[in-house]
């Protein structure tokens, strides 16, 4: 029998690091390494992204395959910012529709991920700094399978 279990967040860490190794990406954020699992307990410089997972179910016509949702939050003083990364993860990363090929990880493919619509939150007011910045957050759907369901182990 295959074992299917697996931790979630390899998968959120592999897109994470896919997501970093991206120049546009990267230039766009306050700081090199700017997405983070959640709220960061660090001084950060804005923009940030910030990757929650929410949902994860197996699909129904193969037991490799899963099924993942994720809030994405993009947090920073200027909205065109935060628009302009949207818009890089929408363009660069949505699979099959802009980028035809999966990202494949050491023990996952990513088949699909799309990405809903962004939603503007508010301001937030930093305590530490008193600056105000903005939320914004869409949804990011995944499909994904586990490599021990489309390459067998020797």
């Amino acid at each position: 029998m295959v074992d299917y279990s697996f931790n979630l967040s390899e998968v959120w860490a592999g897109i994470r690091s896919a997501w970093l190794a991206d120049d546009e990406i990267r230039l766009k954020l306050g700081q090199p390494d700017g997405i983070f699992r959640a709220w960061p307990n660090i001084p950060v410089t804005y923009p940030i992204l910030t990757i929650n997972a929410s949902t994860s179910s197996k699909g129904t016509r193969n037991p490799g395959i899963w099924l993942a949702n994720a809030q994405i939050n993009a947090y920073g003083p200027d909205p065109r910012k935060l628009e302009e990364l949207f818009w890089r993860l929408e363009f660069a990363w949505s699979i099959p529709v802009r980028r035809t090929t999966p990202l494949d990880f050491d023990h996952f493919r990513v088949s699909r991920m799309a990405f809903g619509q962004r939603r503007e939150i508010g301001y937030l007011r930093l305590q530490d700094t008193n600056q105000n910045i903005l939320h914004h957050t869409f949804e990011c759907n995944l499909r994904f399978a586990l490599r021990s369901a489309y390459a067998p182990t020797p």
